[in-house]
């Protein structure tokens, strides 16, 4: 079973914790929990089930959890298709309700498309932060500051 930190990072911003309530329900160190979401720690399958049981998710959810946000946004683009063609090929006036559902479907569409990227920029702002607070933390242990 092979499931990157990326995917563990993704999920946990999506499920509202931060690194360090994930940290403190392992009983791990931020650091330590930090290395999973970089990638840098191998993950056993013993703590890929904790992690899911603390996401409460499964291990196979967590492992398909990239491939059903590809669906998502493919989704999302046959929407957009969809209405733009119902755009062209619309005129009448029975056909009003359909264009009108039919755009609400590709706004909806285009809403989650907004949120998740903003939730992808914010998980990137605060992978940036937690990198910030590792290296600081890093030298100041070296240099015992």
């Amino acid at each position: 079973m092979e499931i990157n930190g990326r995917t563990i990072q993704k999920i946990r911003f999506w499920k509202g914790f931060n690194q360090e309530n994930m940290a403190e329900m392992l009983g791990m160190s931020l650091i330590a929990y930090g290395d999973i979401e970089r990638g840098k720690t191998k993950l056993s399958e013993k703590r890929i089930a904790q992690i899911a049981e603390k996401l409460n998710m499964t291990t196979e959810q967590i492992e398909t959890f990239e491939d059903k946000i590809e669906l998502v946004f493919k989704n999302i683009g046959d929407a957009y298709g969809a209405f733009n063609q119902t755009n062209n090929n619309y005129d009448s006036k029975d056909s009003d309700l359909e264009k009108k559902a039919i755009e609400i479907q590709a706004l909806i569409a285009e809403n989650i498309l907004l949120k998740t990227q903003l939730k992808l920029a914010e998980t990137e702002k605060e992978k940036a932060e937690m990198e910030a607070r590792y290296w600081k933390e890093k030298f100041e242990h070296k240099h015992n500051i």
